[in-house]
């Protein structure tokens, strides 16, 4: 059956528009009992079969699926905030037409009232509703909210940009997620504008060429899904029944926000969010989602802990994950947050079995879907794994918080692999910025950063070279970031000073000065 299941796979990465291949995958999963996938897949066949007996045989089976007492799967409604492009939103329109069904989705758009024009031009296109809002200058969650409330009660509700082409199977690749698990309540695609976690650009300049792009992109893949906390509205499938467990959106508030804010409600209610590499979605604009820097404090307010830090996602840490990409690993992170690098390293590597350890009970709680996370103080607590079990253990900005941090060194070196590796990134007391600021009597904390307030420990480049060492480690591997917080470069003063400062005789060299943060790689000593 799995051999099977691979055939089928590379014949739709082979030709990712032949209806064939969605009919064989259909049959798949309805002999795995899992009518949701099955029904999809038939749908998508019958979209692209051009032949009468096959394609009613494919609807055949699609009624069969239909018919299963585990059934759930809810037409599509599509809702579009209109922006002052006609032309644009015609394009949009136009592609979902092309790559739907039409019994099978309705377009619900929602023009302000200073884009009246927009819903006077635009109104006669087939399948869409317009609906022109009361309100003169809708928020992005008021205009999102009218849209929803304007649609059919039972459908699923994807958000789409206006500015948004829909591309073969970007759509179908996002519904194939949603209803992979009962427990998925939103799935989001990939951009070639976006916010950076979420975007991909191919190297394409025509709409023909991203077309082509998209066959390549928009298929099965293995490394296709990752749990995130919250996803991007340019292309957002969300299932009715989170919706109706969740509500709306927050109003008043910017797009990433509001975006951020609904990620946190379903994952509070128990609902993954889940990002899909291979639903691509082109878009003609440029800007990235907009927020407002009061965003985090308004955020914090509302869910008792500073979000975006807590859920960033170390992409460099993955990076350093050396393993073939089949490979079985075991990961550990220390101080994991809700668990979002862990989630990233399971994308990347499918048997990769990751666990974390999060002293924040109710920052832990978010990361449910993310790893298996235990709450605790590395520091005092009972470390429940099994010795010798990790390949790699990580420490991202974390050891710098701790009372003794050799101490913990010491007693993770119990559940690291004899060829496991430890990775920490460590912030640099060093940096020129500190230095300066230091020089000119300056040297204050902050919420985060260089000097973030519950810093207990500040390193050098010496200084971690020699914990590691003396706790029984052999440094393999030294990267410096180089992230700084941008006064130097305008200030001539400051200029002056880094000159005089080199000066010096004796001066350690330029690179320990220029480190915003190193990013350590560590074995046990043999």
């Amino acid at each position: 059956m799995q051999n099977e299941y691979k055939e089928i796979i590379q014949g739709m990465q082979q030709n990712p528009l032949h209806y064939e291949w969605y009919g064989l995958l259909g049959r798949y999963y309805a002999e795995q009992g899992q009518s949701n996938l099955a029904y999809l897949c038939y749908e998508q066949g019958i979209h692209f079969c051009n032949e009468r007996e096959e394609k009613q045989s494919l609807e055949k089976e699609l009624e069969r699926a239909a018919s299963q007492p585990d059934f759930s799967v809810n037409p599509v409604s599509i809702v579009i905030l209109a922006q002052d492009d006609v032309s644009v939103l015609r394009e949009a329109l136009d592609s979902i037409q092309e790559q739907q069904s039409g019994t099978l989705y309705e377009i619900v758009v929602v023009c302000q009232p200073s884009f009246r024009y927009v819903y006077e031009q635009a109104e006669k296109c087939e399948r869409a509703r317009f609906i022109c809002s009361e309100s003169k200058k809708e928020s992005f969650g008021e205009g999102i909210n009218t849209g929803i409330k304007n649609t059919k009660i039972h459908n699923d509700i994807y958000l789409m940009s206006s500015d948004a082409v829909l591309l073969p199977n970007t759509l179908f690749w996002l519904r194939m997620s949603l209803y992979e698990r009962q427990t998925i309540g939103a799935a989001g695609g990939i951009s070639n504008v976006g916010d950076k976690l979420q975007r991909f650009e191919p190297p394409c300049k025509t709409m023909e060429e991203y077309i082509a792009a998209s066959e390549n992109l928009n298929i099965p893949d293995d490394f296709a899904h990752e749990n995130r906390l919250w996803l991007d509205s340019f292309s957002l499938l969300i299932k009715r029944s989170a919706l109706d467990r969740v509500g709306l959106f927050e109003t008043d508030q910017t797009c990433w926000y509001s975006c951020i804010d609904y990620g946190m409600k379903l994952a509070g209610a128990g609902r993954e969010a889940v990002l899909c590499y291979n639903s691509f979605i082109w878009r003609r604009g440029k800007e990235h989602i907009q927020y407002d820097p009061d965003d985090f404090d308004r955020l914090k307010d509302r869910w008792g802990f500073s979000v975006p830090y807590y859920f960033a996602s170390r992409l460099d840490i993955v990076e350093k994950i050396h393993h073939e990409q089949q490979e079985e690993i075991w990961v550990l992170e220390v101080g994991c947050g809700c668990g979002t690098t862990l989630s990233a390293i399971r994308c990347q590597y499918p048997n990769a079995h990751v666990y974390g350890i999060e002293l924040m009970e109710h920052v832990a709680a978010y990361g449910k879907y993310m790893a298996d996370i235990v709450v605790g103080d590395i520091e005092t607590m009972e470390i429940p794994y099994e010795k010798n079990m990790f390949d790699y253990i990580i420490f991202a900005d974390v050891l710098e918080h701790l009372r003794r941090p050799e101490q913990v060194l010491e007693r993770m070196k119990h559940f690291l692999k004899q060829d496991g590796t430890i990775l920490a990134s460590i912030p640099n007391l060093m940096n020129i910025e500190i230095v300066i600021n230091l020089l000119k009597g300056n040297f204050t904390y902050r919420d985060a950063g260089l000097l973030d307030r519950t810093h207990i420990h500040l390193f050098t480049l010496r200084e971690i070279q020699k914990m590691l060492q003396d706790t029984g480690y052999v440094v393999k591997a030294v990267q410096k970031n180089d992230h700084r917080e941008g006064f130097l470069e305008d200030s001539p003063e400051n200029r002056r000073m880094i000159e005089a400062l080199f000066q010096i005789e004796g001066i350690a060299d330029w690179k320990e000065f220029d480190a915003y943060q190193y990013l350590v790689e560590a074995a046990l000593c043999v």
